[in-house]
């Protein structure tokens, strides 16, 4: 029942995936990724990762999934929460508003350039940031922004307590919800453990 509401979710939106620890939710979602053709990528910051760095590694994400026309689902895991910034460009792109400021003027022309005829062979008009807005209308369309999520994990981590929690980040962030359709995944019972270790040890 999860793999087919995350394919569901997929197919239309953005996904916010909460769950405990250990319970497959980044398994889930390379299943249901599989299935509708999207290729995984996932940035592996470490506490010496910069913000200026995350976000230039999300718009190289951006650029292949606007220029290049790949199918792309951006997993982000609690594991990389090591700056609530890094949820910035991500909110920028879940959102319905303008992210025109996610790329600076050089950026935008050179987008505008390389999507000059595609663009304007589309209706859009002759002008930097009409192609640019053409460009982040493609972004949207094909890429999904998956946030792989503990609340258990977020609450206890000390930078994460800083940040107020789940519920505070929400609240600063509320494309994060309003933007995504959301699954929560529970622990495997004890019985389903049990099962998969007997079959294992059966082979």
């Amino acid at each position: 029942s999860h793999l087919t509401r995350l394919t569901r979710i997929l197919k239309m939106s953005h996904l916010l995936l909460l769950g405990p620890p250990g319970c497959g939710k980044q398994s889930a979602v390379r299943l249901a990724c599989f299935i509708l053709n999207l290729s995984v990528e996932e940035v592996h910051p470490d506490r010496e990762f910069t913000t200026a760095a995350f976000t230039s590694s999300f718009k190289q994400v951006m650029n292949r999934v606007g220029i290049q026309d790949e199918k792309v689902a951006f997993l982000f895991p609690d594991t990389s929460l090591v700056d609530e910034r890094f949820l910035i460009p991500l909110h920028a792109v879940m959102s319905p508003g303008d992210a025109c400021g996610l790329m600076d003027h050089q950026e935008k022309l050179e987008i505008a350039a390389v999507l000059h005829d595609v663009a304007l062979a589309e209706g859009c008009a002759d002008q930097p940031e009409a192609i640019f807005r053409f460009f982040l209308e493609k972004v949207r369309a094909s890429l999904r922004i998956v946030l792989s999520l503990s609340p258990l994990v977020l609450n206890a981590r000390p930078e994460a307590r800083a940040l107020g929690g789940l519920r505070s980040l929400t609240a600063r962030l509320p494309g994060l919800v309003h933007c995504s359709g959301v699954n929560v995944m529970e622990r495997w019972s004890e019985a389903s453990i049990k099962a998969i270790a007997t079959r294992e040890v059966r082979k």
